[in-house]
């Protein structure tokens, strides 16, 4: 319980950091952020389950557009994470 209370002792000077990181840091703290992730996670994961055996070919393509994009969205929150 103590642990939750405690704040960090240094705070980081917001004014030093680039446009570009600043602007990283507010949208990754934001509560739309985390959900549209978490919207994605799950989206992605029915996707996943949606295969089955002996599978129409007409299914195949449209899954894996869908997969590349789910991949994309991926890659750009690890980025934004990553220089925030």
């Amino acid at each position: 319980m103590m642990a939750m209370n405690s704040k960090p002792k240094i705070q980081l000077d917001a004014l030093r950091y680039s446009t570009l990181r600043k602007w990283c840091i507010i949208m990754t703290e934001h509560n739309l952020f985390d959900l549209f992730i978490m919207i994605c996670i799950l989206g992605n994961t029915c996707l996943l389950a949606f295969n089955w055996y002996m599978q129409p070919e007409y299914f195949d393509d449209p899954i894996q557009i869908i997969n590349y994009v789910f991949m994309a969205i991926f890659t750009v929150e690890a980025v934004v994470k990553l220089l925030a």
